[in-house]
């Protein structure tokens, strides 16, 4: 019964995770401009934002905690010790590197403080979903300022949209940065 509740919790959690990773990816769609403003019309503005990009990750914590505290509490497996070979001998050393690679230190600094291999892969995976989010959403909106401010005279009205433009997509990086 225990096995069959962490299969069950373990496959939601994978559910969850890959529509959450998926998600992401099509929010600068215009598909995923559609599903927001389908949701923010009606739940509301904030209400649809938490629905969309808060709630999944708080979930996964909750699936993940109710997953550690079944995993606890199993008993562990009778294996019957079989004699090692040299491919176990590598996989076993392979293993233990793959481990010292995300848990040691890659470096000390004072003021980032001891940073592993997994720490850089998180934060520079993150500024590149803001760059790129950033930049799917912004190019199209300057492009089409720049369409109509074409057929009307006035630079300074341009510049001022595109800053306006700019600052609307900052706020629309931000929300997706909510849940991390």
């Amino acid at each position: 019964m225990r096995r069959m509740m962490k299969l069950v919790i373990s496959t939601l959690i994978l559910a969850l995770s890959l529509s959450l990773i998926i998600w992401w990816f099509f929010t600068p769609t215009m598909l995923g401009w559609t599903i927001e403003t389908l949701v923010t019309q009606k739940l509301g503005d904030m209400v649809g934002v938490y629905m969309l990009y808060t709630c999944p990750i708080l979930i996964l914590a909750l699936l993940g905690t109710l997953h550690l505290h079944l995993t606890k509490k199993s008993p562990p497996p009778l294996i019957k010790p079989k004699k090692k070979s040299s491919s176990d001998y590598f996989y076993a050393r392979a293993s233990r590197m793959w481990r010292m690679l995300w848990t040691r230190p890659v470096f000390i600094n004072r003021l980032f403080g001891v940073m592993a291999a997994v720490d850089l892969v998180a934060i520079i995976s993150t500024l590149v979903l803001v760059f790129w989010l950033f930049y799917a959403w912004y190019v199209p909106q300057a492009k089409l300022i720049d369409a109509v401010s074409n057929t009307t005279p006035g630079a300074v009205d341009k510049v001022v949209a595109k800053t306006a433009q700019a600052g609307t997509m900052l706020g629309r990086v931000s929300v997706v940065l909510m849940p991390m």
